[in-house]
């Protein structure tokens, strides 16, 4: 049985961010969503999305991938459930992919800590207030302000990076080449250079 990618949505999330790389992705690793408690979801965008299964039924071993993307997760940032996922995907060093609040949610569970990362909650993007209030999750990191960062096996995306996540899960994962990803993203960003 082949590996699989792990979506990883919550009340509040917009699964628009990681939409491109599910799309790619699941040709080789195919997709199944996990929600807090097993249940379909009302994405921001009205759509409705399935869940395969609830967090507490997720085995880590079954994956290549977990993604988690942005939104407001204030829903999840008390659940142990998403951290003990996303602490296994780090120790067998799965991709991981946070992109927006996203990034958040993985900071929240330790992993991010020592690592090169990218997140949209600095005073260039957001409020006093939720900087002051976040700040405590980003220490011990070293933070970039680009649309992508790669630390190893771990990516984190700001939300206006969409297309660079989706290709650095593609290259990091042996589906894309360089190459193919640089091509792929001119694609997606509406210049056909081939």
């Amino acid at each position: 049985m082949s590996k699989k990618t792990l979506i990883l949505l919550y009340p509040g999330a917009i699964a628009f961010e990681i939409m491109l790389a599910a799309e790619i992705l699941h040709r080789t690793f195919p997709v199944e969503v996990a929600t807090p408690n097993g249940q379909p979801l009302l994405n921001s965008n009205g759509m409705e999305i399935r869940a395969a299964l609830s967090y507490p039924e997720v085995n880590i071993n079954s994956y290549a991938c977990v993604l988690v993307p942005g939104g407001d997760p204030g829903s999840i940032m008390e659940n142990e459930e998403i951290d003990r996922i996303l602490q296994q995907a780090d120790a067998a060093r799965l991709h991981i992919g946070g992109i927006c609040a996203g990034a958040l949610v993985l900071a929240k569970t330790g992993i991010l800590r020592g690592r090169t990362i990218t997140h949209n909650y600095t005073p260039r993007y957001a409020p006093p207030e939720v900087v002051s209030f976040t700040a405590r999750y980003w220490e011990g990191m070293t933070v970039f302000d680009q649309p992508v960062v790669v630390d190893e096996h771990i990516i984190t995306a700001m939300p206006y990076g969409s297309i660079d996540f989706a290709m650095a899960l593609a290259v990091g994962l042996g589906i894309y080449s360089e190459e193919k990803a640089a091509k792929m993203g001119q694609y997606y960003r509406g210049s056909y250079p081939f």
